[in-house]
C-alpha cells in the first residue's frame, strides 16, 4: 500500500473551501487513489460506492475551478497536476529505482517528460540540469 504526503492545510485554502462536500471528497479520493504519477483510472462504480452517489467525468473536470489541477488524458484516465512535484519534490532522479517507476508511469499514460504540462502551462520535466548527477528539475509549483 503506497503512503502518500498530505497537505494539512488544504481545508483552509480559499479555493478547497468554495468546493462543495462532493468536491472535497471526490479531489482526495483521487490524490489517495492515483497511482505513483498522478494518474487515475476511473472506476465510476467504485467513486459512487466511496463518494456516496453518482460521480461523472463532468465531477472530476469541475475541480479546475480556479485552475487546472486535473487533466483528461487520451486514453480517458486523468492526470493529477502538481501530485509528482508535490509528493517527490522538485527533481527525478532516472536512477532513482522509485523515480524510475513514475517516469516509466508517465510513458505508458502518454505524457513524455518534454510534453508532462504544469498549471501554468511550462513544462513541469526540464532537461537535465546536472547530467553528473543525472536529474531532472521539476519547476516551483504556483503558491495560493
Amino acid at each position: 500500500m503506497p503512503k502518500r504526503f498530505t497537505d494539512t492545510g488544504l481545508w483552509q485554502k480559499e479555493w478547497f473551501l468554495k468546493y462543495t462536500m462532493k468536491q472535497k471528497l471526490l479531489l482526495r479520493f483521487l490524490y489517495d487513489n492515483c497511482d505513483n504519477a498522478g494518474v487515475y483510472d476511473p472506476n465510476y462504480s467504485l467513486l459512487r460506492v466511496y463518494i456516496g452517489e453518482e460521480v461523472t467525468e463532468s465531477d472530476i473536470i469541475s475541480l479546475n475551478t480556479n485552475k487546472e489541477k486535473v487533466r483528461k488524458l487520451p486514453n480517458g484516465k486523468f492526470y493529477l497536476m502538481q501530485f509528482i512535484k508535490f509528493q517527490q519534490g522538485n527533481f527525478l532522479n532516472p536512477k532513482n529505482n522509485a523515480h524510475k517507476q513514475i517516469i516509466q508511469l508517465l510513458k505508458e499514460n502518454g505524457i513524455t517528460l518534454e510534453k508532462a504540462l504544469n498549471d501554468e502551462n511550462e513544462e513541469l520535466l526540464s532537461p537535465l540540469l546536472a547530467p553528473s548527477l543525472s536529474l531532472i528539475h521539476i519547476s516551483e509549483p504556483t503558491r495560493h
